[in-house]
């Protein structure tokens, strides 16, 4: 299984006198029979693809890459091109007047903690002719739209079952047009490192335009951190220069690989020109590294490096089941939305904020709030206990917290607490419960269970879901929490619903058993959070295409509303009511839902699944909420609250005989 890797850098385009488009056939010539045993070529063009950064050279770039692509293809027919971008300090104009952007590059310098999001978007500005024609050549499906911005982009692939990624870095973001080595910051702040570093991708690629050294001293050892901890290879420019060199830390096992590439296009030297590229044997874990040279009338290998050890890092043996990590990453019920298909909790979650609660009576101390987000740093797990209401977003906190921290390679399990029966509070018990809640999320074997038997409790997360839901009373409750403790999980979160709080923060053995938890209860979303929400809602699909303040303008619309709406009444602000409603709007059906209750936002719900592949009969309708109303009232009655696949045919079966009812559609198949 082979994929191949074209590096150009230092294109140069401009709207005449470029040498580089009497070249096409011969870089075509140079690598055509080194990648015929490739399914994949990604042509990675690693910045400075225009000289001025203006419309009119890019466009000359355009039908240099589609001319390219084409004579590639008409001799290796059967492989698949993927184009992947990364811009350098020629892809600004700077035709404007840049004083004001200057001022506020030299502010930086001074002050990285300076930088907002504002001034992000005023210092890119001057690469939007860059942004506008990457849009068009870009395959739009293989980037993670919620992860990219202007000074990050993220390329996803999966090749036959090998996980491939391209992170591309916006260093020229503060380029100037006379720069400097070491006038370069690069916010890593605004990376969340975790969300990058994935276990579960075999290569990671990272490219951007300047070499390191083009950034400022003590920004460059936060960069080259977060580029060493999530790469397996970097590509870069800028220099004109080729090298390509290994790095590895003693302790570590792992390397990362440095390529630089040459110019392609000097603008005073037509025969200065070279290129890379990259062999890749997934199956062999092999590579091959080739300069080639421009040389009178055609591109020579010049420096070749063959069977080099790809830099793959090990994967975890602890892999979550296909079906359980897209059950996880789904939204529980059924969501309508204009632009995206197939929505997932990660496209629309954003972190809750929680408040801090004081368990020890004879200290007084405010209220502390604080983002839930939060626990997206291990050091700030350790054992908790999280309150929330009914549909408050516990479960879902849960759902994210697993994908993140399984991403960063640790082993994170979800306990749902109607699972914990009536003698599962016993220490052996307990284990029993934790391998089988592995083995339903994990895939595994005889040799990963005994390995996750002797795994480090500091590599395993254990979340309690729906705490209260435990068959125990309050007095084993207390027991379990002490036999878990007793197992010396460094970390450990619980949970659970608000009615348990009173109980969990008194002088009860509940209370005692969680004296050394930290305590917080989950928020509804306060005006930020929602817009933040909104503002999420309203690019997905759309990502690329939707200018900022046309997001802004939006928003702004129908926060107005559903701030109305939840000011009126009891509805609480909650990321389901929110998404509700938001639905609602998209359907014009908002009046329906002003002034409501719970009842209505159910009954919308219901409504739009119903009706959401056609629109249903009214007098069908009506048999199904008959039909689940008798099911209803037969899970208070029998007080069962599940059901198998079985007991849904046997309750079926003896309310048609019952009811005389022959149904006109299979209502189990509906529901």
């Amino acid at each position: 299984m082979g994929i191949s890797i074209l590096q150009l850098s230092d294109l140069h385009f401009t709207q005449a006198n470029n040498s580089i488009l009497k070249k096409i056939e011969k870089v075509v010539d140079a690598i055509k029979n080194e990648i015929e045993d490739s399914t994949y070529l990604f042509l990675v063009f690693s910045g400075d693809i225009a000289f001025s950064g203006n419309k009119s050279e890019y466009e000359i770039a355009e039908r240099f890459i589609y001319d390219l692509k084409d004579k590639i293809s008409a001799y290796v027919k059967d492989i698949r091109i993927e184009l992947i971008f990364t811009p350098g300090n020629h892809d600004c104009d700077f035709s404007d007047n840049q004083e004001v952007r200057n001022i506020l590059i030299d502010k930086i310098l001074k002050d990285p903690s300076s930088i907002t999001e504002q001034l992000i978007l005023t210092c890119t500005a001057v690469q939007k002719d860059f942004f506008e024609f990457v849009e068009k050549l870009n395959s739009k499906e293989n980037i993670m739209h919620e992860l990219s911005n202007a000074l990050f982009r993220r390329y996803n692939y999966n090749i036959d079952g090998y996980k491939l990624a391209f992170n591309s870095y916006n260093l020229a973001w503060v380029s100037k047009k006379n720069e400097s080595q070491s006038e370069i910051v690069y916010p890593t702040s605004f990376i969340n490192k975790s969300d990058i570093s994935n276990d579960e991708y075999d290569l990671t690629i990272s490219l951007f335009h300047h070499p390191l050294h083009w950034l400022e001293h003590s920004n460059m050892r936060q960069f080259k951190e977060l580029i060493n901890s999530t790469s397996n290879i970097v590509l870069s420019g800028h220099e004109h220069t080729h090298s390509a060199k290994k790095e590895s830390k003693i302790n570590n096992e792992n390397h990362i690989e440095y390529i630089e590439s040459g110019v392609l296009q000097d603008l005073h030297d037509i025969d200065n020109s070279s290129f890379n590229l990259i062999n890749i044997n997934l199956n062999d874990n092999k590579q091959d590294i080739i300069e080639f040279n421009w040389n009178v009338n055609l591109y020579e290998k010049k420096d070749t490096y063959n069977d080099i050890e790809l830099p793959f890092r090990k994967k975890s043996i602890y892999q979550l089941k296909d079906n359980y990590k897209n059950k996880i990453n789904t939204m529980g019920l059924k969501v309508s939305h204009p632009t995206k298909d197939n929505m997932t909790l990660e496209d629309i979650f954003i972190y809750q904020d929680v408040t801090a609660i004081n368990t020890n009576k004879k200290q007084i101390s405010a209220s502390l709030e604080s983002s839930s987000e939060q626990l997206k740093n291990i050091h700030m797990l350790g054992h908790t206990i999280i309150y929330g209401a009914e549909t408050s977003g516990k479960t879902s906190l849960i759902r994210m917290l697993q994908l993140k921290y399984k991403r960063d390679g640790l082993v994170p399990i979800v306990i749902n607490g109607k699972d914990i029966k009536s003698n599962d509070f016993h220490a052996n018990k307990i284990k029993t419960f934790i391998l089988k809640a592995f083995k339903t999320q994990y895939e595994h074997t005889l040799q990963t269970i005994s390995s996750f038997e002797q795994l480090d409790k500091n590599q395993i997360i254990l979340f309690v879901d729906d705490f209260q839901d435990s068959s125990l009373n309050t007095e084993y409750k207390s027991v379990l929490i002490t036999n878990l403790l007793k197992l010396n999980y460094d970390n450990l979160v619980i949970f659970a619903h608000d009615s348990l709080l009173l109980e969990a923060t008194t002088e009860s053995l509940l209370a005692k058993s969680l004296v050394d938890f930290n305590h917080y209860q989950l928020l509804e979303l306060g005006h930020k959070l929602r817009e933040k929400m909104i503002r999420k809602w309203i690019s997905l699909g759309k990502e690329t295409e939707i200018d900022h303040k046309d997001l802004i303008f939006i928003a702004r619309e129908k926060s107005k509303s559903i701030n109305t709406t939840i000011g009126y009444n009891i509805v609480p602000a909650y990321p389901i009511y929110i998404l509700t409603l938001l639905q609602a709007l998209e359907a014009n059906d908002s009046h329906m839902l002003e002034k409501s209750s719970y009842g209505h936002y159910y009954h919308f719900l219901i409504m739009q699944y119903l009706n959401a592949d056609k629109l249903m009969k009214i007098s069908d309708i009506n048999t199904i909420m008959k039909y689940t109303s008798t099911l209803a009232f037969e899970c208070l009655k029998n007080k069962k609250y599940t059901f198998t696949y079985q007991d849904l045919l046997a309750f079926d079966k003896v309310y048609c005989q019952e009811k005389l009812f022959d149904p006109t559609f299979n209502i189990i198949e509906k529901l």
